[in-house]
């Protein structure tokens, strides 16, 4: 766990950091280069509560290298 989860972890009620966890598992990140897919939760992020579309942010991708505009969606709502 990153050092957000970690924090989360120790100040949320067990109930509550098992639905940010939950939440954070759903929204994927999207490397258009070489389209691999992780959790928010699995590169060591947070998201609760969130609700854009179509949101974008530069981030390094791990297998291509690439630092570049990566898509994040949420996996149950497509």
């Amino acid at each position: 766990m990153s050092r957000i989860q970690q924090m989360a972890e120790s100040v949320l009620p067990p109930s509550w950091f098992v639905r940010v966890r939950a939440s954070s598992q759903r929204w994927m990140i999207h490397c258009p280069q070489c389209h691999r897919e992780q959790s928010v939760w699995d590169v060591g992020g947070i998201r609760f509560g969130a609700a854009s579309v179509g949101k974008r942010i530069a981030a390094h991708c791990e297998t291509c290298g690439m630092v570049n505009a990566k898509l994040v969606y949420r996996e149950d709502a497509e």
